[in-house]
């Protein structure tokens, strides 16, 4: 799996030319034999009923705590302090487990990465950063691709294959130097990506042809830019046109009148599914019911106090036991009606760290603050941000550096990070400060946004 990632880093950097073949490779060879383990795992598991399942989740949470506590510095004290054997015997025991929290993680640094994995099966990886203050830590290699089955099992439900074409409205950068790109083909996942930073009535419409010709099975995105393109395809009626199978929504939190609007717009249903980049809880749609289906297979979930806390099987190179995510949700009951996956619990009412927050661009775009969300280690020296816009197609972006931050260095790659994603269309001017300030509650706003956006029209 270290070679698919590298293969995947070469890839990003490759011309055209090179990229063009791997379309042809089917997506199961591309992700590997991780991949197609856990695949097959899924789908050997999907006729199981609800005894074996939580016997199965129990196992493999019992496997994660004695990995845990067996090969990172961390763990091993904590368990000798608590009189605990790696190997528990019961949920007793795994309850006297602390719950841990992201600052918690940073304060222990190298001490919660497993020994066990060597730098060759690792890759570091940044969470996006709600809060402003991201987090930095290893995934081991396996888990990349093992995510990705458990994604094609949920879009298996809704009768699409990983092989099959989408449309994409996510983060990536798609403009490169000076010129002004609004799409770009991405063989591997057979995805057309559409930047979200550019969603004007004038750049859609003459993109339009390229999404009909295409002919995409699916479109893939965050909800704040699917909402802003189903507006663009329901006033123009190009969107059933697509005859799509599906939108699947993801990061943000996916509200009831996007949602239809959304199916109106394109004729399909829409769905989506709960997840987060520390990989510990996963949870989909499933037609016909309510709430997000949590798979026993991918993680062991709690809720305390009205939070989410995982402990996830996944990831073997930070492995995180009963971690706080910062989500808030309700949990219902399960399908006593049903059998195997349906009867276990489902989220309801996630209310996720992304909020649905918009920074106005220059021509009228309206850009998610989740799109500009950054997992590169370009803010690897950086302890805190805000953005904040008080002016069309310009955003502030406030910094409380770390020691370590060079004021050349790294304002040049944030930077360029940013214009990497949106181009021309935002201008981004950074203001390092000593303190950013807290909201009542103690969190801090991810933007601070005084332009009035209902009242700004695409133009």
């Amino acid at each position: 799996m270290h070679f698919l990632h590298n293969i995947k880093n070469i890839y990003e950097k490759s011309p055209s030319w090179v990229k063009a073949p791997i379309g042809w490779v089917p997506l199961s060879i591309v992700l590997g034999a991780d991949y197609r383990k856990q695949k097959s795992f899924l789908q050997q598991s999907l006729a199981w009923d609800t005894e074996q399942l939580k016997k199965n989740q129990k196992k493999l949470l019992f496997d994660m705590v004695e990995y845990a506590a067996l090969s990172t510095p961390y763990y091993r004290r904590l368990f000798k302090d608590l009189g605990l054997s790696p190997r528990l015997q019961s949920m007793d025991q795994f309850f006297k487990i602390p719950i841990i929290d992201k600052q918690k993680v940073k304060d222990l640094g190298d001490d919660i990465f497993s020994d066990a994995i060597p730098a060759s099966g690792r890759y570091k990886v940044m969470t996006g950063g709600t809060s402003g203050s991201p987090l930095t830590f290893f995934m081991s290699t396996e888990a990349y691709a093992r995510e990705w089955a458990f994604v094609h099992e949920l879009l298996a439900r809704y009768d699409i294959r990983p092989d099959d074409r989408k449309l994409g409205l996510r983060g990536v950068p798609l403009v490169q130097g000076k010129a002004q790109s609004f799409t770009k083909y991405n063989p591997i996942y057979r995805e057309l990506q559409i930047s979200p930073f550019h969603l004007t009535e004038e750049i859609v419409s003459h993109e339009v042809g390229k999404f009909l010709s295409f002919r995409p099975i699916y479109l893939h995105g965050y909800p704040s830019a699917l909402e802003l393109l189903a507006k663009l395809a329901k006033k123009d009626g190009w969107g059933r046109q697509l005859k799509m199978k599906g939108v699947l929504a993801i990061s943000e939190s996916l509200y009831p009148h996007q949602k239809s609007m959304i199916e109106d717009a394109f004729g399909c249903d829409v769905f989506s599914f709960y997840g987060h980049t520390e990989r510990l809880i996963f949870a989909g749609d499933s037609p016909g019911r309510k709430g997000y289906l949590i798979d026993p297979r991918y993680g062991y979930t709690e809720l305390v106090e009205g939070e989410l806390i995982g402990t996830g099987f996944i990831n073997k190179a930070t492995p995180l036991l009963r971690y706080q995510t910062g989500d808030l949700a309700e949990i219902a009951d399960s399908d006593i009606e049903s059998s195997g996956l349906d009867t276990m619990p489902r989220l309801e009412k996630v209310e996720g760290r992304w909020r649905q927050e918009l920074i106005a661009g220059k021509n009228g775009a309206k850009i998610s603050i989740t799109a500009l969300n950054m997992h590169s280690d370009v803010f690897l020296n950086v302890s805190r941000f805000q953005f904040y816009q008080d002016e069309v197609g310009q955003v502030e972006l406030k910094i409380v550096p770390l020691a370590a931050y060079d004021q050349t260095r790294d304002n040049r790659a944030i930077l360029q990070g940013f214009r990497d994603k949106v181009g021309d269309e935002l201008d981004v001017q950074i203001k390092l400060v000593d303190s950013i300030a807290l909201t009542g509650r103690q969190k801090q706003l991810f933007l601070v946004q005084k332009l009035d956006l209902e009242n700004l029209e695409i133009d």
